[in-house]
C-alpha cells in the first residue's frame, strides 16, 4: 500500500465541522489501497468556546493505532511571541494592530492556532525516518502551509493542499468592494499562500467558487471534494418521534447574516401556536452569547430550546428528530455551502431555506428534492404552516428527497474521489 500522511490541526475528538473532513480520509483510504497516518495535536473533546480551542496543550506526544489508520498526537502552543505580548503590548489597541499588520506582512497568520510551531520540529525528524508517497495539508489554519518547505526538503512525496475556507469568504460576494484594509489583507494572504501552492502537486477545495483563487496561484490542478455527511454516523442513529412539531436550526449564526426572513417568518408562524404543540430548537447557539441574545429576544421563551455546542452525534440526533430544518442561504455570494447543508440532506427531513442564495444551495435542494425556499417572511410562514397542518393531520410530513442524489455527498463517497485523485497524480 502507498502511504499517506494527513497533517491536520483539527481531528476528532475536537468538536465542530473541521475535524470530520480529514477523519473521512483516515477512515476510508485503506479500503482504496492507501495506508494513512494522521499527524495532529492533542484535543480533550470538550472544547466549546474559542478560548478553549486555542489554549496550549502540554500533553506529551503519543501514538494510537486503529484498524484503518495510525494517529500521532502532539502538544500544541501558540506562536511564542504572541504568548509574551498578550500579557503586555497587545492589550493596547494600536500596538495590537501594528503587531498583526507586520505579522501578516511577513506571512504569519492565525497565530493563535499556530500549526507550524506545533508540527515543525516533529515533522523534520519524522520524515527522515518514515517514507510517504503522499502528504496532505488541510487549511486553515494558514500557517500549516509553512510546513511545505520542510516536506520538500526531507521527502519526495506528492503534496496535496486541501482548502476548507478562504482567508476571507466575503471575497465570494458578487460585486465585492473591499475596503483598503481588506485589499491589503487579501493581497498579503494571496502572496504568501501562493508561495506554498506553487510547490504542491494538487489543490482540493470544498466548493467550485474557490477554484479561480487557486488556479491563479500555480500550475497544480484544482479539484472539488465536497464536505459531505458521515453516513456511518447516521446509520447508528434513529429518529425519535416527538410529541411536538420540532423546527430546528443546527449550528452557529453570524453577525453579518441577514436573519430578517427567518426571524420575522418564525414570529408570524408562532403568533397563533401553542408551546404545547411547537418547539423551536437552536442547537449550538448557546455557545455564541452575542448571537444568542440577538436571536432569542424575538421569540417567546416558552417555544425555545437553546443548547451549547454539542458533540457531532448529539447534533445529528437533533437533526434527525426535527420535522423541519431551518437553513440560511448567503444571498449575493457564490458557492457558500457549509457542512450543515449535507447533514440536513442526509437527515430525511424537509429543509426550509430562508432566504435562498440563488446559487449552490438553491440548486442542491432542487437537485435532491429535499426542501423549499422562502425569500420573504410571508413565504416562510406559508410554507411552515402547510407543513405544520400536514403534521397535525398525519403525525409526520411527507419527504420526497432523491436518495441516489443525496448519497453522492456522503463523506465516504467524497473520500473515494479524493483517493482516486491521489493515485492518479
Amino acid at each position: 500500500m502507498k502511504r499517506v500522511l494527513i497533517i491536520t490541526y483539527y481531528f476528532p475528538p475536537v468538536k465542530g465541522a473541521a475535524p470530520w473532513r480529514p477523519f473521512s480520509w483516515a477512515k476510508e483510504f485503506k479500503s482504496h489501497g492507501l495506508d494513512p497516518t494522521v499527524l495532529t495535536r492533542h484535543w480533550v473533546g470538550n472544547e466549546s468556546h474559542w478560548s478553549e480551542f486555542v489554549k496550549d496543550n502540554d500533553t506529551p506526544a503519543n501514538t494510537e493505532i486503529f484498524d484503518d489508520y495510525k494517529i500521532i498526537h502532539l502538544p500544541s502552543k501558540k506562536f511564542w511571541l504572541l504568548n509574551i505580548l498578550n500579557n503586555y503590548l497587545l492589550k493596547y489597541s494600536l500596538l495590537s494592530k501594528v503587531f498583526y499588520f507586520f505579522s501578516s506582512l511577513f506571512g504569519y497568520f492565525n497565530l493563535e492556532v499556530d500549526a507550524y510551531t506545533t508540527f515543525k520540529n516533529f515533522l523534520k525528524e519524522h520524515l527522515q525516518h518514515n517514507r510517504y508517497h503522499y502528504i496532505m495539508l488541510t487549511y486553515p489554519p494558514s500557517n500549516l502551509l509553512k510546513l511545505t518547505p520542510i516536506i520538500k526538503k526531507y521527502t519526495d512525496a506528492k503534496i496535496i493542499i486541501d482548502i476548507r475556507d478562504l482567508w476571507n469568504n466575503y471575497a465570494l460576494q458578487n460585486n465585492y468592494r473591499p475596503s483598503l484594509k481588506d485589499r491589503i489583507s487579501n493581497k498579503l494572504h494571496f502572496i504568501h499562500t501562493r508561495r506554498y501552492v506553487k510547490k504542491c502537486d494538487l489543490v482540493t477545495v470544498v466548493t467550485p467558487s474557490f477554484i479561480p483563487f487557486f488556479t491563479a496561484m500555480g500550475k497544480a490542478p484544482v479539484e472539488v471534494i465536497y464536505n459531505g455527511y458521515e453516513a456511518f454516523l447516521f446509520n447508528t442513529l434513529k429518529k425519535k418521534q416527538g410529541v411536538k412539531f420540532n423546527v430546528s436550526y443546527i449550528g452557529n449564526l453570524y453577525p453579518r447574516m441577514d436573519l430578517s426572513v427567518l426571524k420575522n417568518g418564525l414570529k408570524l408562524f408562532l403568533q397563533n401556536k401553542s408551546a404545547e404543540k411547537v418547539q423551536v430548537n437552536f442547537i449550538g447557539l448557546g455557545s455564541n452569547e452575542e448571537m444568542k441574545q440577538k436571536v432569542i429576544v424575538d421569540f417567546p421563551l416558552q417555544f425555545l430550546n437553546v443548547t451549547r455546542m454539542l458533540n457531532k452525534d448529539e447534533a445529528l440526533q437533533h437533526t434527525l428528530n426535527s420535522d423541519v430544518l431551518l437553513h440560511y442561504g448567503w444571498k449575493g455570494f457564490r458557492g457558500m455551502i457549509g457542512t450543515k447543508t449535507f447533514d440536513y440532506l442526509a437527515s430525511g427531513n424537509n429543509i426550509l431555506l430562508a432566504p435562498g442564495d440563488d446559487d449552490i444551495v438553491d440548486d442542491l435542494l432542487v437537485k435532491t428534492n429535499t426542501g423549499r425556499v422562502a425569500n420573504t417572511p410571508e413565504e416562510f410562514n406559508k410554507i411552515l404552516n402547510e407543513w405544520y397542518n400536514e403534521w397535525m393531520q398525519n403525525g409526520h410530513i411527507e419527504y420526497k428527497g432523491l436518495k441516489h442524489e443525496v448519497e453522492f455527498y456522503a463523506r465516504e463517497n467524497q473520500a473515494a474521489i479524493m483517493a482516486e485523485l491521489l493515485t492518479h497524480l
